[in-house]
């Protein structure tokens, strides 16, 4: 299971968030690298989530269908909300 990597890794990004911000200390780098191999894990999704789409189920396959759909629009806001954040901090960053 990955539930523990993933709770280590989750502990060390809010570890970074709170304590790196406040005294200057960064977590191991090794745990961002680690972070990104998570990432990994989509492609096998991806496979699952195909071979689930091959059923003659029409109502599975509407579901899935809005869930990929609501995941795409979630992923949107969050990358239009990044880029306002990096606007905001560029705008703080001049004045």
């Amino acid at each position: 299971s990955w539930m523990l990597p993933d709770v280590a890794l989750s502990l060390s990004a809010w570890g970074d968030i709170f304590v790196g911000a406040s005294h200057g200390v960064r977590f191991l780098p090794f745990f961002r690298v680690v972070r990104m191999l998570r990432l990994a894990r989509l492609a096998r999704l991806q496979v699952v989530l195909n071979s689930l789409m091959d059923t003659n189920s029409v109502m599975l396959n509407l579901v899935i269908s809005f869930v990929k759909s609501i995941c795409g629009i979630i992923l949107l806001v969050h990358i239009i909300a990044c880029i306002w954040i990096g606007i905001g901090r560029l705008d703080q960053g001049a004045g």
